[in-house]
């Protein structure tokens, strides 16, 4: 963060969507990445790339702008996000570099969850190729999802996105 944003980081933005695993039904595969182009192209670029993972959308970040008649749905399959209602946020590869440190320690050490118990799930695990386009994805965390507590059913809503805004909000205050 000393450092000067280098001219590479453009306006682009954050986005996150869960990769379905029916073998781990107690956990969530999150890939939160970032794009200066349109989302819906880079998006459907990975399910080019890596076809047998089914994904369904979360979110973005910066939000989509609440248009005229006050809508901000898009769909959140086959991630059908209009772009009309878009403004990208500044030095999308700082926030995405700072969400990935705050989620790693998150999917790693689960402070956020209440019960205290453990699972058979390897949260951390050797990094692995994938199967489909042989890429090691370090973009990819795995949460265990909560059982119990505020965050049982709502793991993006107050877990996830408020990381991705509280860096985008630090990025956008500390522009330098």
């Amino acid at each position: 963060m000393e450092k000067l944003p280098s001219k590479a980081d453009t306006l682009g933005y954050i986005y996150a969507y869960e990769i379905l695993d029916l073998l781990a039904p107690d956990a969530s595969k999150l890939k939160v990445g970032r794009t200066s182009i349109n989302v819906n192209k880079h998006l459907a670029q990975w399910n080019k790339q890596c076809p047998s993972k089914e994904t369904i959308t979360w979110g973005l970040w910066p939000e989509p702008i609440v248009s005229e008649d006050g809508e901000t749905f898009f769909s959140l399959l086959k991630h059908n996000i209009p772009m009309k209602n878009l403004k990208p946020g500044i030095y999308h590869h700082r926030v995405e570099q700072l969400v990935h440190i705050e989620l790693r320690d998150l999917a790693e050490y689960t402070p956020y969850l209440s019960s205290g118990k453990s699972s058979n799930i390897t949260l951390r695990s050797p990094a692995q190729a994938c199967t489909d386009c042989g890429k090691v994805h370090k973009e990819i965390f795995t949460f265990r999802l909560a059982e119990d507590g505020m965050y049982k059913g709502a793991e993006w809503q107050k877990l996830i996105k408020p990381v991705i805004e509280r860096w985008g909000k630090f990025v956008e205050e500390y522009d330098v």
